[in-house]
């Protein structure tokens, strides 16, 4: 059996194909639009840089202090060095070099942190040549606190079971001193202190 299209079918084919090609770029201009506000919306500096003022005499070269406990009832390991602190991403992000001595042989580690304002929480991120892994930290800003509170989790090189992170940051005084503490708990249950670092300008004497 033909099949035979009428004038009358064709005008409405013809119409809703119209109609069709007319709506679809609209659709797609507003589903765009929506996109663009959202992201600019997402990338403005509001809650962003009220969360992040504390932290803007993070910048420049800067001396660091890193200790490790290796274990919770060991000595701690000490080593000294320095690196350079600086903001990117138009002042949104600071990242941080250290750069020292570990048992000695030449330790670097690079530390980016920021403020996610869709989510509403810091973030952090450490990597070193100690491991080849990177450590993620995040948690939520408390109203009055002096200390910001990061969790974040690993694995153990000898058991590959993981381990809970804690990060505790102390935030920065006048003189722009950092501290940060971080923690740890194995599948055992116990928390300690396995790492601790201290961000400060350098003294510069007068010649």
């Amino acid at each position: 059996m033909k099949f035979f299209a009428t004038p009358q079918m064709l005008a409405v084919i013809g119409a809703s194909t119209i109609a069709f090609s007319l709506s679809a770029p609209r659709a797609a201009a507003d589903d765009s639009k929506k996109l663009g506000s959202e992201v600019k919306e997402s990338a403005m500096a509001n809650d962003f840089s009220k969360f992040l003022k504390p932290f803007r005499k993070i910048r420049a070269r800067r001396g660091h202090t890193v200790k490790w406990w290796i274990s919770p009832d060991a000595d701690p390991v000490e080593c000294k060095g320095s690196g350079n602190a600086k903001w990117i991403h138009e002042n949104r992000v600071i990242s941080q070099t250290i750069k020292g001595t570990w048992l000695g042989a030449s330790f670097e580690a690079t530390v980016l942190f920021t403020y996610d304002n869709t989510l509403s929480r810091y973030t952090c991120t450490w990597l070193d040549t100690l491991s080849n892994r990177m450590l993620f930290f995040s948690g939520k800003p408390q109203e009055g606190s002096e200390t910001l509170e990061l969790t974040g989790q690993t694995g153990n090189a000898l058991t590959r079971q993981p381990v809970q992170l804690r990060c505790v940051v102390q935030l920065p005084d006048r003189a722009g001193i950092l501290k940060t503490v971080f923690y740890r708990t194995d599948t055992g249950g116990t928390e300690y202190k396995f790492m601790e670092v201290v961000s400060k300008k350098p003294l510069i004497s007068a010649g």
